[in-house]
């Protein structure tokens, strides 16, 4: 339930983590071959695979937003970087899920093997490298090669960030 500022009442359903974590980072992450590393990875609650960017919840306590990316990164897709900007704070899905967003631009450094937990692994996870430079268009190839598959939204606001902070590049 909540309350307007004009007091009146009502009922909304939204979904919150029973950790009552708020916190999600999310890594757009770029390679010195100017490929972007994602993760395809099967989504119980879509039933499919989904193209994402590497992310995860803020659920170490004391840790800081760039550590977390940077971990979430490792675990994920093996990959060791060092977080550079990060988006202001954005609502992952304001009408329904309570959490915050911080992505963040990771310049990755080197490659390693994946660290998952037993979770992560039943999602099946694949590392995708698109290339930055025809990111949209490498998006619609992926598409139209796996049409079963969904695409996660935060991949080209990620680029455009990117662009941004590096001065259109």
């Amino acid at each position: 339930t909540c309350q307007r500022s004009d007091g009146r009442t009502h009922v909304w359903d939204a979904v919150e983590r029973p950790r009552k974590v708020k916190d999600v980072v999310a890594a757009f992450a770029v390679t010195p071959e100017r490929t972007v590393v994602l993760i395809e990875q099967f989504r119980p609650p879509v039933e499919t695979r989904v193209l994402e960017l590497p992310a995860g919840l803020c659920d170490q306590p004391g840790e800081a937003f760039e550590a977390a990316v940077c971990r979430e990164l490792r675990e994920e897709t093996g990959c060791i970087g060092e977080a550079a900007y990060s988006t202001p704070p954005s609502a992952e899905s304001s009408g329904t899920i309570v959490s915050r967003l911080h992505l963040f631009l990771v310049r990755v450094d080197e490659r390693g093997a994946p660290e998952r937990d037993a979770a992560e692994e039943f999602m099946a996870p694949i590392v995708v490298e698109l290339p930055l430079d025809d990111l949209p268009a490498a998006l619609l190839r992926y598409a139209a090669k796996h049409p079963d598959h969904l695409i996660a939204p935060k991949i080209l606001p990620g680029r455009q960030w990117w662009q941004y902070c590096n001065g259109g590049a």
